[in-house]
């Protein structure tokens, strides 16, 4: 379904229809023809069976009988709608908006199509005032529609609004990475929506939104580690010493935040936000006479801007010159009201333009060269050039045909594969940026994209574009897609998503090309340890190729030759953190539960600051029914995890298996809270409702979990980690076996 042009949000929130409780009204059937009721029936039937094109024919013929047929209207543009004809759904909801103006799912729906359409000025009206109707009673639908009411107000440079919405709407729980970006965006104040954002900004953008997110949780602690690793790594970034500093403001740290304000007039001299910020800081701080210098400079640099006029009426107004605040507040007043206009350098500076063949300028319609070649026979040079090796022959043809047609996007597919091949990769880069942004669902071209910002060092956006490659089906021949999925996975295991890596390697085990890399990424993986293969110390490398010959193991299910290896590995190597963890995870995913006891407390006697061997111990302990003591295990999870959707779980777990259901409550609700989209929190806060004769709740959790059961059919362990609770805590084999 279209919720969003991207198919992580969809994956996120689901199939909104299938959760709704539609409401509608049904009007009178005085003086209608006789086969309406035939035809509605028709038309419900087909619905509830799945047969959306009947249902959409027969729907459309009974509305045509009773125009004022609510209902039939509401499921009319809701199946247009979850068909992504969204051209065909508008007429529909519009027509319920007019028989009930104050039905706020209905302006939601037309919002969210006029999205998908491009009529953002209209689809921006329609969901404000959905927003304003609410539509609670359809909470899916509300994340929804207000995500991209967000991602509009941004556009429009309604930035204070946009983030106000996102914090309030997402900010309990995981937020999800497509928020996080939004996020990002505002933070440094970028007025574009997400689909033209320039692919080269994505790794600042996600490290803008991971900051975000983290002061919009008010973990303040790990933000202000974020803010100076991202000036460092991308210095002179515009509103990046402002959020910084606004931050600094919220946490009470206020030496720091004037000090980043300044900076930020250092590096964007023209911007007033930093002086009105001073001078709001200033007065807070009771100097006032600073805040009137700092209000002064804001006004010099935008004399019509409606905050800096607020600044200085309240700089006025602090020093007991009453007529000057007057006087700021009147001029305030008479330009309040006005749009607020979008920040020319910052568009520019964060979209790619892509030229189109209808209307670039200088584009030769006839399609032929001052040599006399035609755009067609410099295509097919190109081709047969590209096909017999001759590289620079093949570039030097399509270079040709762009200039015959400038409008020819498909060159920088071209021209990105042959730089890439050529080892070019600055232009490789340049070239596949401009592919992706023209048509974002070419797999190929993300891949080479990500192994292209590979090669530069750039390895947020690398592990970035190979995601997206990967959500695509990667691109190319079947070596390619194992150098694609190596890459990804040493990226992962990187940014210490160690899960997930492993199961990318996984459908690549075994003998063939890369068998030694792909091992050695395993092993890096399966201990845990956060490097890409060239930056491990020559001293380790025999064990990490040794842990990576075990987990090749498990991932084939060869735990015969697995578990001795493992025993040798812990004579060599004893105090080896994750070492014990791994085998421990392995012997309980094949039911060997009171071994995989005896590794995991050899863990914790080593590695005892970690969660993670207590999360797993608790869960062995659950399985055995030990629940006393899978209890205490879990609460020193919890102590050292406090953080972790797994640690809450395992404990919610142990207490309802306790009996004491009110505090199993406490716990998965918080659980839920870190992973929404978990199903098994969902399960068991299901069963704790119950077990507190909290019935109306057990059911809503039963049924969250029976939608999110189907939604992650097919998922990989890791896949389902990521959008809720890891395959550990789970406690069931997976796909995964060393987890």
């Amino acid at each position: 379904m279209g919720l969003t042009t991207t198919g992580v949000l969809h994956r996120y929130f689901g199939p909104i229809l299938c959760a709704l409780v539609l409401r509608a009204t049904l009007l009178s059937a005085q003086g209608t023809p006789a086969n309406f009721d035939e035809l509605a029936a028709k038309a419900s039937a087909a619905r509830e069976s799945g047969a959306s094109q009947d249902a959409i024919r027969d729907y459309g013929e009974a509305v045509r009988l009773r125009p004022h047929w609510e209902e039939g209207w509401w499921y009319l543009g809701s199946l247009l709608y979850d068909a992504d004809r969204f051209v065909d759904a508008v007429a529909p909801f519009h027509q319920v908006t007019q028989l009930d103006p104050n039905l706020g799912a209905a302006w939601a729906f037309l919002g969210l199509c006029e999205f998908e359409l491009g009529r953002n000025p209209s689809s921006l009206e329609h969901l404000q005032r959905a927003q304003k109707l609410g539509f609670e009673e359809y909470p899916q639908l509300r994340k929804v529609a207000l995500y991209h009411l967000a991602l509009l107000l941004n556009s429009s440079g309604e930035f204070e609004k946009s983030d106000q919405l996102l914090v309030s709407e997402f900010a309990t729980g995981r937020i999800p990475d497509q928020i996080q970006l939004a996020m990002g965006m505002v933070l440094l104040r970028i007025p574009l929506l997400p689909s033209r954002l320039d692919p080269s900004k994505d790794a600042l953008v996600h490290a803008a939104g991971e900051a975000a997110a983290l002061l919009a949780e008010k973990n303040f602690d790990t933000a202000f580690q974020n803010f100076p690793n991202m000036v460092q790594n991308y210095p002179d970034t515009p509103y990046l010493h402002y959020a910084f500093g606004n931050a600094l403001v919220a946490a009470g740290r206020t030496d720091q935040a004037e000090s980043e304000f300044r900076e930020e007039i250092r590096t964007h001299p023209n911007s007033p936000l930093a002086w009105i910020a001073l001078s709001s800081l200033a007065l807070q701080l009771r100097r006032p006479s600073d805040a009137l210098v700092a209000a002064k400079h804001g006004e010099e640099v935008a004399p019509d801007n409606v905050a800096v006029l607020s600044a200085l009426a309240d700089a006025y107004q602090a020093l007991g010159q009453g007529d000057l605040a007057r006087t700021a507040r009147a001029r305030q007043a008479k330009l309040s009201g006005q749009p607020l206009g979008v920040e020319a350098a910052q568009v520019t500076r964060y979209s790619m333009q892509v030229e189109h063949a209808d209307s670039t300028p200088g584009s030769n319609s006839a399609g032929t060269s001052t040599g006399g070649i035609t755009f067609e026979a410099a295509v097919h040079e190109g081709e047969v050039a590209q096909q017999a090796g001759r590289l620079d022959e093949a570039s030097k043809f399509y270079h040709e045909a762009l200039q015959l047609r400038p409008g020819w996007t498909d060159a920088w597919r071209r021209l990105g594969t042959i730089a890439y091949m050529q080892e070019q990769y600055p232009e490789a880069i340049a070239a596949l940026q401009k592919t992706v942004k023209t048509d974002p669902k070419q797999a190929d071209a993300w891949t080479l994209l990500g192994l292209s910002d590979f090669q530069t060092k750039d390895y947020k956006n690398a592990r970035l574009h190979l995601e997206r490659a990967n959500d695509l089906g990667f691109g190319g021949n079947a070596a390619a897609v194992k150098v694609a999925a190596y890459h990804l996975a040493i990226l992962l295991t990187l940014e210490g998503r160690f899960d997930r890596a492993t199961d990318v390697l996984i459908p690549y085990v075994g003998s063939g090309p890369m068998e030694l890399q792909i091992q050695n990424a395993m092993g890096l993986a399966i201990l845990r340890i956060p490097s890409l293969p060239e930056q491990v110390d020559a001293d380790r490398r025999a064990l990490i190729s040794k842990a990576g010959a075990i987990a090749s193991q498990l991932a084939q299910r060869h735990y015969d030759q697995a578990f001795p290896m493992f025993d040798a590995l812990l004579v060599e190597y004893p105090k080896t953190h994750f070492l014990h963890y791994a085998y421990g995870a392995s012997l309980a995913n094949i039911s060997e539960f009171d071994r995989a006891q005896v590794q995991l407390r050899d863990e914790i006697g080593i590695n005892p600051d970690s969660p993670l061997p207590y999360i797993r111990l608790a869960s062995v302990l659950l399985m055995v029914d030990q629940s006393e003591s899978a209890l205490q295990v879990a609460k020193m999870a919890v102590q050292l995890g406090p953080k972790s959707p797994d640690s809450h779980y395992v404990l919610g777990r142990a207490m309802l298996e306790q009996g004491d259901s009110e505090n199993a409550v406490k716990e998965l609700e918080l659980a839920r809270q870190l992973a929404p989209g978990s199903p098994a929190v969902h399960f068991n806060l299901a069963r704790a409702y119950t077990k507190a004769h909290r019935v109306a709740e057990a059911d809503r959790e039963r049924a969250e979990f029976e939608r999110l059961n189907r939604i992650m059919t097919g998922q990989s362990p890791s896949q389902r980690a990521e959008s809720g609770l890891s395959q550990a805590s789970e406690g069931k084999p997976g796909s995964n076996p060393a987890r």
